[in-house]
């Protein structure tokens, strides 16, 4: 398994035990849910159902390290987004000066509110969370 592959699966990993631990399931019957994506035309991973009428996609994005280099191909895939979605990062890589560009370019094309570090993401999930079940 190559190396890009390996953090791509790594990724995908801990959004999904993000996502379990504060109860959110693949279960399509239960309120709160995601579904993973194998093909999207948007090159997003991750469905949120529950949140709002429409789902949420979710892009996530690895850097292992500070030799990383796809910052730019995350720029360019986030400025062709249609719906709705969530840009969540992990690893070192992103203190990285380049990625540090990257995500103020995505954060002015998606809104600086749906850009977030992996811990952010569950911060938001469980705020959302507590915000539907209190109305």
């Amino acid at each position: 398994m190559n190396k890009s592959l390996h953090n791509h699966l790594k990724m995908m990993n801990d959004i999904v035990r993000v996502l379990e631990a504060v109860g959110v399931t693949s279960n399509q019957e239960d309120a709160y849910c995601y579904r993973k994506l194998s093909k999207d035309p948007d090159c997003c991973h991750i469905e949120l159902y529950g949140f709002t009428h429409f789902p949420i996609k979710i892009k996530t994005a690895y850097a292992e390290d500070m030799s990383s280099n796809q910052a730019e191909r995350y720029v360019t895939q986030i400025s062709r987004m249609r719906d709705e979605v969530l840009f969540v990062y992990h690893g070192y890589g992103w203190k990285k000066q380049t990625y540090k560009r990257a995500l103020s370019d995505i954060k002015r094309d998606i809104g600086a509110d749906h850009v977030l570090s992996l811990k952010e993401f569950e911060e938001w999930l469980i705020a959302k969370i507590e915000e539907k079940e209190s109305r």
